[in-house]
This record gives C-alpha cells, structure tokens and sequence, in this order.
C-alpha cells in the first residue's frame, strides 16, 4: 500500500525541542520550532531537515498529555538555541516508509507500517531506538501540505 525501504541512517547531529500537546495541534510546536531557529539564524545548508519523535499512543494518552521532540537534522555540531537541546539520531537500519499526502492521512500510514508491513516483512522493532517523522520537502518553497512527502522512520534490529 506505500513504498518501503530499509535503510541504515549515520549518526547525525540534531537539535531538538521539546512539546506537549494534541498532535493534532503540532502545527503550533513547528511554528515555535520555526521561531526559535530564525531567532537564532539558524538556517540551510546547516538545517538539513525537520524531524519530529512521538513519544505516546494518541490513542491511549490524553491529547493535553502527549509529549513530542520537534527539531532539525544539523549538517554539523553546533550549539544549541535557548529551548532546544543538542541530540544525535542514532545510527542504524531503519524501515522507512513514504507517505505523500500532509498529515490528515499520516496515522493510517502508521497503522499499516506497524500491523502489515512489519509483521509481514520478517523485520524486528529495534525498541533501543525511537521512531520518528522526516519532513522530506518542508525545507522546499511552495510545498502544499496535501503534497508533503513524510518519510516514518522506524528502527529495525540488524
């Protein structure tokens, strides 16, 4: 139903920033994240892409309560802005899967990576590692949100 890949990411310096909140509103965490990092002139070539790590169920965590890092994939080590933290994605396979289509259909994507494709494709979740969203095109002028590619990373054993 999507195309998925396994890959293996390097080891990548982020910065990271932490918010709570629905994820149905995580629009307004990106526009602090947006905030912060022109404040801090923070900008490409050094910003390689937008990330986001969800930490909880949306189907089991109150929405006031779901926890999330927001931030960026850095080309090199840099110091941190005030609100955000330094970080580094953890290297290793990740299966990854391309959605085309902005958010409003992102968690069915989700839901057909972890009940079909990953049971049926003889990978393991690497639990050591957390799962993310890559926002491939976000850095791109004139993206729509309806044709944003979302890239779900989730880490495999291996």
């Amino acid at each position: 139903m999507y195309p998925v890949r396994v890959t293996t990411l390097e080891q990548q310096p982020m910065l990271l920033m932490p918010w709570t909140g629905p994820y149905s509103e995580v629009e307004k965490g990106f526009e602090k994240l947006e905030e912060i990092l022109a404040a801090a002139q923070v900008f490409a070539p050094e910003v390689e892409a937008i990330v986001g790590f969800y930490h909880d169920d949306p189907g089991t965590t109150p929405p006031e309560e779901q926890r999330a890092d927001l931030g960026v994939l850095m080309s090199e080590v840099m110091a941190a802005p005030e609100g955000m933290t330094p970080s580094d994605l953890k290297p290793g396979r990740y299966a990854v899967l391309t959605h085309k289509g902005g958010f409003n259909s992102l968690m069915k994507a989700w839901c057909w990576l972890y009940d079909e494709w990953i049971p049926g494709s003889g990978e393991q979740i690497d639990d050591s590692r957390k799962p993310f969203e890559l926002y491939a095109d976000s850095l791109e002028p004139g993206v729509q949100p309806d044709d944003a590619e979302i890239l779900i990373c989730v880490p495999v054993l291996g």
